[in-house]
C-alpha cells in the first residue's frame, strides 16, 4: 500500500491525492502536522532520496520562509 504523506489542503497535496484517487490506487494517508512520521518510515524516504533532506524540503514554502 501507498503511503501519502501530507501537509493540509495544498493545491500539490490536492492533485496528488486526486491522481491516486484516479488512478484508483489504494492509500494511506498520513497527515504530517497531525499524525507523526515514524523514524523508520523517515530514513526509509530519506533513503529513497537523491540529494537527501533537499529533496524533502519545500524551500518556497511559507514556514520555511518564516525559518
Amino acid at each position: 500500500m501507498i503511503k501519502f504523506y501530507y501537509t493540509g489542503s495544498s493545491s500539490t497535496c490536492r492533485k496528488a491525492k486526486a491522481w491516486l484517487l484516479n488512478n484508483q490506487l489504494p492509500f494511506e494517508e498520513i497527515h504530517l502536522k497531525k499524525d507523526h512520521i515514524t523514524r523508520m518510515d523517515f530514513l526509509h524516504i530519506l533513503s529513497l532520496t537523491e540529494n537527501g533532506v533537499d529533496d524533502l524540503i519545500a524551500k518556497q514554502g511559507k514556514t520555511y520562509k518564516a525559518l
